[in-house]
């Protein structure tokens, strides 16, 4: 894995990224997950970066919500590419 991403593959980690933190604040209401089919979400999966998950919503009518989330492999890349962003 190269530290510098592709600037899709940057902007797909960081929707996950927002969705996974979104769905631990809102109590678990929400899935958590991105549902993007793209090339470059495949070339994400293919390198370890997303996964693919399933999530059930609870409540009277459960629901099953599948998607893409990150590993902890796609943390860290996500997180390091903020500092590339960050340089002059």
């Amino acid at each position: 894995m190269s530290k510098l991403l592709l600037k899709r593959h940057r902007v797909l980690l960081e929707l996950a990224f927002a969705e996974e933190i979104n769905a631990a604040l809102d109590g678990g209401r929400s899935a958590g997950l991105i549902q993007k089919d793209t090339i470059a979400s495949r070339e994400l999966v293919s390198e370890g970066l997303l996964e693919g998950a399933e999530v059930e919503l609870g409540g009277r009518f459960p629901v099953v919500v599948k998607g893409l989330r990150l590993t902890e492999a796609g943390r860290l890349a996500y997180c390091l590419s903020c500092d590339d962003e960050e340089e002059p």
